[in-house]
């Protein structure tokens, strides 16, 4: 489609919510409980969805600062959650309208408010067609964020990246755009790889692994930090075009697990 929905959901826990895993799960959760009260078999569909999944959410936060170990009773978090699919999205609408509670395993939470929002598309791509020359790309790893990759050593087994190379933040961001958006870009991903491969090269990086609690002793691992992205070649052309789908990536989260919380970015063109 040409648009896309970005919602800010405000709740107030009604009990104190331990926190037992990394707080993107809850707000998967909590968005999964909102679409089943319009539809049971929502949440199902969102599960068993083949490919790239058009959901994503943010972990919970007060005031700008996430939230850990629990959540206070009678006290106000948000969280954002973003669908790319069109019939979700308007699932997700109507159910919120209907929706002032919800009850989750370790208690009730109160949907205080949602603040909708319709991205276009062509406003993110127009965005980055006005940057000109451009020389270096900068993306914070807001949260903690995990690629994976084929290991033909293995058997073709899939393993975890835990550094963005150039080529695997533009394939990914690439993605996610061409599976869902209905404006073409002028490159296609092999084009805009291969440019990647001989035009921009890691300048600049700090970063750390972390653990992230999934629940029930589950652990996985990400990163976080930033990576300056060097353009020793300027394809304005092909740049633009890369530049939009990072962009996008600020909305959507980019990598694994984005429907948790994980890839959350916000990049910056120089």
């Amino acid at each position: 489609m040409a648009y896309f929905y970005h919602t800010t959901i405000k709740i107030k826990p009604l009990d104190t919510i331990e926190l037992t895993s990394y707080s993107g799960v809850l707000t998967y959760i909590i968005t999964l409980k909102i679409l089943d009260s319009e539809n049971p078999s929502n949440s199902i569909m969102v599960r068993a969805w083949k490919g790239l999944k058009p959901l994503s959410c943010t972990p919970i936060y007060r005031e700008n600062k996430e939230a850990k170990q629990k959540l206070e009773k009678n006290i106000e978090y948000t969280f954002q959650t973003t669908i790319l699919d069109t019939i979700l999205a308007e699932k997700l609408s109507r159910a919120l309208e209907e929706t002032t509670m919800i009850r989750v395993k370790q208690g009730r939470i109160k949907i205080v408010e949602c603040i909708e929002k319709i991205i276009n598309y062509t406003d993110i791509l127009k965005e980055a067609n006005e940057k000109e020359n451009i020389k270096t790309i900068t993306v914070k790893f807001k949260t903690p964020t995990q690629f994976t990759r084929k290991t033909p050593t293995y058997g073709l087994k899939t393993t975890l990246t835990l550094f963005p190379t150039p080529t695997t933040l533009v394939k990914n961001a690439y993605k996610i755009w061409s599976n869902y958006s209905t404006i073409k870009l002028k490159t296609t991903l092999n084009q805009a790889l291969s440019y990647t491969e001989i035009a921009l090269q890691e300048s600049e990086y700090n970063l750390k692994t972390i653990p992230i609690p999934l629940g029930e002793g589950k652990v996985t691992v990400g990163f976080k930090g930033y990576c300056k992205y060097e353009v020793k070649y300027i394809d304005n052309l092909k740049l633009k075009d890369i530049a939009a789908t990072l962009k996008l990536a600020e909305y959507t989260g980019i990598g694994k697990n984005r429907t948790i919380g994980l890839g959350r970015v916000r990049v910056k063109l120089n």
